[in-house]
């Protein structure tokens, strides 16, 4: 019978469990659960998912309170153009919760943040530029593109000193999807460490998919 240490996840030369836990949002994949993934020597993932929110509850900050009293006056206006992200709020909000979970690891394994694109208010490509480069700055090592096409997300980063030593990858529907990134991002000179592919029946199952960033990809994918 086949086991978990009969298998090993590769990143270059580095070998790890094969072990990937997903990141849930609004903290309900904890900290805590990724850093134990990381400890056994796999991979763990926190997500960034009203990262706020989650900051005032593991840091005691009132960004949140302070936010609700900002918008207060347009609480019942179905009209939320104006409810805007306080950029530099979320970037703090991000280190805060990516950096206290990076200095927490410990083992040989990784922590990912897992990052989606449809997260977003208002300010779409700012606050998912921000949300990913403050969480470069913080250590991370690697963010998950989840729920969303990501066609300009990788550029958003690429002047980033990171962009090259974390590790980065796509969660995928289809075929199709996978096609739409990698020709959009070509021109980066930067494939993706590894591909998660999610079943459209199994929504929120990741099912199949590891390549790494090293990997000769079909050509007919960059069709």
């Amino acid at each position: 019978m086949k086991r978990v240490d009969d298998f090993r996840l590769m990143f270059g030369k580095k070998e790890y469990v094969p072990i990937m836990v997903g990141g849930m949002g609004v903290d309900i994949s904890t900290a805590e659960l990724a850093l134990e993934a990381a400890r056994l020597g796999g991979i763990g993932h926190i997500s960034d998912a009203m990262v706020n929110d989650v900051s005032d509850r593991r840091f005691d900050t009132s960004f949140v309170k302070d936010k609700t009293k900002l918008y207060k006056h347009n609480i019942l206006n179905a009209d939320k153009s104006e409810v805007k992200f306080d950029l530099e709020i979320l970037a703090d909000a991000t280190r805060r919760h990516v950096g206290a979970t990076m200095e927490a690891k410990k083992g040989a394994g990784l922590i990912f943040v897992n990052c989606m694109e449809k997260l977003t208010m208002n300010g779409p490509r700012e606050t998912l530029q921000v949300r990913m480069a403050s969480a470069l700055d913080a250590g991370i090592d690697g963010i998950t593109l989840s729920a969303g096409l990501h066609l300009g997300s990788m550029g958003l980063i690429a002047d980033h000193p990171r962009f090259r030593d974390a590790k980065l990858g796509i969660i995928v529907s289809s075929v199709r999807a996978l096609q739409l990134f990698l020709r959009k991002n070509a021109r980066l000179n930067r494939l993706p460490d590894f591909v998660v592919v999610e079943a459209r029946w199994l929504a929120g199952t990741w099912v199949l998919g590891w390549i790494g960033r090293n990997t000769t990809l079909p050509l007919s994918l960059l069709k």
